[in-house]
């Protein structure tokens, strides 16, 4: 998975690095990794992933599951898939996030319901 350090020199930075980064994000250690992965959120902010941007809602909404509240988790989807305009995108988005999260061993039962809550706010906001 990507490190935070491989982050520096990304430009233009893709979808294929963004997933990366929010599932970094998203499945880093709660408690001992914290501050590694507010500094993902900090290094993305100064290269130019700003909150009003496509990367930056990734960024948000990777912040806001840490919160640990299904309803929550629920509505950063929404604003997720809110901010990704395209449907090739989309698709490309839940691609790499499952490959990502499978290939660091992080595929479980909660992660699976976090997955069908992002497929189905893609879902939501396509129709």
């Amino acid at each position: 998975m990507a490190q935070y350090s491989e982050l520096e020199n990304l430009d233009p930075p893709t979808l294929d690095a963004l997933v990366k980064m929010m599932v970094w994000v998203v499945y880093s250690d709660f408690d001992e990794e914290l501050s590694e992965s507010m500094t993902v959120i900090r290094l993305a902010s100064q290269i130019g992933w700003e909150y009003d941007e496509p990367a930056g809602a990734v960024i948000r909404w990777a912040e806001e599951l840490k919160v640990h509240n299904n309803v929550q988790l629920q509505e950063a989807c929404a604003q997720l898939a809110a901010r990704i305009p395209s449907q090739a995108q989309r698709e490309q988005a839940i691609a790499l996030f499952e490959e990502v999260a499978r290939a660091d061993g992080k595929v479980m039962a909660g992660e699976n319901l976090l997955l069908d809550w992002l497929k189905e706010a893609f879902e939501e906001e396509g129709s």
